[in-house]
């Protein structure tokens, strides 16, 4: 690098500690190729000394702009953000410091002004809201400019291209109520309706149409897709089924049934007589506490399925041709949802307290603390062009203003 004959600019003559990121362990001079730009920038080790090294300060600032007054660097759980060797627990995890409901999650991370971790979430830009009451519904989804709602027995498309004039696409009747929908990829959804498991079939302009129908052992509450297999919960049951097709019954098919207030047992039912011991079994929960209700929260991670019963947290091993029961997870209270994000999966409870699980060894998660994004997990979907959520039957909507 030739300093001589680079170009130098002062931007501005507030750089002081914590306002420039540190790109080395002492002071760095940086040049821009395509620009001959130079920076020069307080290293980590000029702490001490960094009133008298900044007098004053050259920054190279032309098309980036820094995050927030700090760099912030470093992601995963091991991260080491004091060089202390311990890896900083929390590292990785999505959070949020903001109040607005349409603030993106940010990221713990390393701040190189504290060397600790904290939140590198943007301020929430400022926005048009608006919202819209929905009449029975239930669940909803966004891909793309397209929403996906279940209302009562329908699955509805509709264009959020213009989110304040959203316009209806097309209307699918599911033979019963749906409770949780799944985006498997733009052109196919499946949904888990008191009928079973509905595939539906997208096209380009967002009309629906029905692929197949696979029968899930009694009305199907929620569902996940992995692979070429697609998973379900019934009110007493986990069950896996192909996802091309249209069988005549489920794969697999076990009941879940509860041996103690600690101790539960998956038992192997028969798929082709699985209607009727489901129905016998559901009969029996209103004697006992069974984990019966109208939606439980299912991740599918490869081949290992993860949803709550009570106050657990239930581990299933997919892998051969049983479903096996791996862990069972106690917890302090009932979890109503669950939203999975690489290798943790972020959970809020009946309480209106956090949980976040890492499971980084599939069958053998982790509770490793709370989290701060329960607006995240509740539902919020990015359209690109605005940014919705669902609270009870209400979808709210926020469009950000260009400044």
């Amino acid at each position: 690098m030739d300093l001589d004959r680079a170009r130098w600019r002062l931007v501005q003559s507030d750089c002081v500690q914590g306002t420039c990121p540190y790109f080395s362990t002492g002071p760095a001079a940086v040049v821009d190729a395509r620009t001959s730009l130079v920076s020069v920038i307080p290293g980590r080790s000029s702490v001490q000394a960094v009133e008298a090294f900044l007098e004053p300060a050259f920054v190279a600032h032309h098309s980036g702009v820094w995050k927030g007054s700090h760099e912030w660097s470093g992601s995963g759980a091991a991260a080491d953000c004091d060089a202390d060797g311990v890896p900083d627990e929390g590292a990785g995890l999505l959070c949020a410091i903001h109040p607005e409901w349409w603030s993106r999650p940010g990221t713990m991370s390393c701040d190189t002004l504290s060397g600790v971790l904290a939140c590198d979430q943007a301020v929430a830009p400022e926005a048009q809201l608006g919202s819209r009451r929905v009449p029975g519904l239930e669940r909803m989804a966004v891909a793309g400019r397209t929403m996906y709602m279940l209302v009562s027995d329908r699955l509805v498309s509709v264009d959020v291209s213009d989110p304040f004039s959203p316009a209806v696409i097309d209307r699918l009747y599911l033979g019963g109520r749906g409770r949780d929908l799944e985006v498997v990829s733009r052109d196919r959804i499946v949904v888990a309706a008191d009928s079973g498991l509905v595939v539906v079939d997208v096209a380009d302009d967002g009309t629906l149409t029905r692929f197949s129908r696979i029968p899930t052992c009694g009305r199907a509450v929620s569902v996940d897709v992995s692979g070429d297999d697609v998973y379900f919960l019934t009110p007493l049951g986990v069950g896996r089924a192909p996802l091309s097709g249209e069988p005549a019954s489920p794969e697999l098919f076990s009941l879940l049934l509860p041996v103690s207030s600690y101790d539960w047992e998956l038992v192997p039912v028969d798929p082709g007589r699985c209607w009727v011991m489901s129905a016998v079994a559901e009969a029996a929960c209103r004697w006992f506490d069974c984990p019966a209700d109208d939606y439980r929260p299912l991740e599918a991670a490869g081949d290992t399925l993860y949803f709550p019963a009570l106050r657990h947290l239930m581990v299933i091993d997919a892998s051969a041709d049983t479903l096996d029961l791996a862990a069972d997870l106690g917890l302090e209270a009932r979890l109503v949802e669950m939203r999975r994000h690489e290798s943790l999966i972020y959970a809020n409870a009946s309480d209106s307290t956090t949980v976040a699980i890492d499971i980084s060894a599939s069958l053998a998660p982790v509770i490793i603390g709370e989290h701060s994004v329960s607006g995240w997990v509740d539902g919020l979907w990015d359209s690109g062009a605005s940014l919705l959520r669902l609270s009870g039957d209400v979808i709210e909507v926020a469009v950000e203003v260009e400044p």
